[in-house]
């Protein structure tokens, strides 16, 4: 996934609110709209055969700032992407007042939702029940909604099974589905490690996992 830019953007507020007794929100809100324009979006395409060339749709949204805030006049303000914050699901842009009686710090909460094609459950999905390919279809969602990323292949559910329940509708992630065992424990799995004056072979495997 893209990382969210360092770069600050600088900006004078110079209006009759940096005379009042708050800040102005309405421009503080505009510098924010401002910085994020600058911002790469998030870009891919759906790679699955199952699903279309598609594009993903990105919206992004501005949040409020706590409405107890009661920030004072402000001549600079700096709005800047916090470091390790990304154009993905739920972000922050800050503000920082570096020209004023009082200095001041605060984060604007943005919303960047990202349409994309996933798969998704087509029938109730229970632990326990291994995944069918008749139990997944393919649908637009919010591919930015959860941390844990959609799973797009359907190769990747097949016989697997859910951790938690998922009702029809809703996208699959990769925090959803358990991981794939390959063998059980004392399974014989047949290795041949060569290296250097030695060779080993016959070496019983406890557990694998993808």
């Amino acid at each position: 996934m893209p990382a969210a830019g360092d770069s600050l953007q600088s900006q004078r507020i110079r209006s009759p609110a940096a005379r009042a007794q708050t800040a102005d929100m309405t421009g503080l809100q505009a510098q924010v709209e401002a910085l994020l324009k600058q911002q790469a979006l998030p870009q891919g395409i759906s790679s699955d055969a199952a699903m279309q060339k598609k594009a993903w749709r990105v919206e992004v949204s501005l949040g409020q700032l706590d409405p107890r805030l009661k920030l004072a006049p402000c001549e600079k303000v700096r709005t800047y992407m916090p470091e390790g914050m990304q154009m993905w699901g739920k972000t922050r842009v800050g503000l920082r007042c570096e020209q004023g009686a009082v200095r001041w710090n605060v984060f604007w909460p943005v919303t960047v939702k990202v349409w994309g094609q996933s798969l998704v459950a087509a029938v109730p999905l229970r632990p326990g029940n291994p995944i069918e390919a008749g139990d997944l279809r393919v649908a637009e969602v919010d591919l930015a909604e959860k941390t844990s990323p959609a799973v797009m292949r359907v190769a990747d559910l097949l016989g697997r099974t859910v951790i938690r329940g998922v009702e029809p509708g809703q996208a699959i992630h990769q925090d959803d589905v358990k991981a794939r065992r390959w063998f059980l424990a004392g399974d014989p799995v047949r290795l041949t490690v060569r290296g250097a004056g030695f060779q080993i072979k016959n070496i019983t495997i406890e557990n694998a996992y993808n």
